[in-house]
């Protein structure tokens, strides 16, 4: 696949939800990572949510957009946005882009990354004391539930 193919505009903006049309029939896979870079030098970080016809996605921007502007550039990145996992991200914050927002430093470039946007395991292969932890959560809400 050619570089220019994976290169979209935007073509709508509306808070955090920016339209993007892409050319020659190529669509991103949805929960990819859109890249916007922004006159000011950042890069914004979008997550493809829904195919919305015309060879245009709906996407979810994970940072501020303002500065965002129809025809500028987004990047399809071909991969989902994702975070790094292991032991030395234990106790550790990191904002949605997988980036530590706790002032601790670090460098987690050399980290296994996972998509962020993961399905969770269904509840018939949890292990059993998460079960037992989570009946007796249930058990102890009843008496705060606004149904009896």
């Amino acid at each position: 696949m050619k570089e220019k193919e994976l290169i979209g505009k935007v073509v709508q903006a509306v808070g955090p939800v920016i339209d993007v049309r892409f050319p020659d029939k190529h669509l991103p896979a949805l929960l990819t990572a859109l890249k916007i870079t922004l006159k000011d030098g950042k890069t914004l970080t979008c997550e493809v949510m829904q195919h919305i016809g015309d060879d245009t996605v709906r996407s979810v921007a994970m940072g501020a957009t303002e500065g965002v502007e129809r025809g500028m550039e987004a990047v399809d990145t071909e991969a989902p946005i994702s975070v790094p996992v292991g032991p030395c991200t234990l106790g550790r914050m990191f904002n949605v882009l997988g980036e530590p927002i706790d002032d601790l430093g670090g460098d987690f470039s050399k980290e296994e990354l996972r998509p962020a946007s993961k399905s969770s395991t269904s509840f018939a292969h949890t292990p059993k004391a998460a079960r037992s932890a989570y009946s007796v959560a249930l058990v102890l809400a009843k008496p705060f539930s606004s149904k009896s």
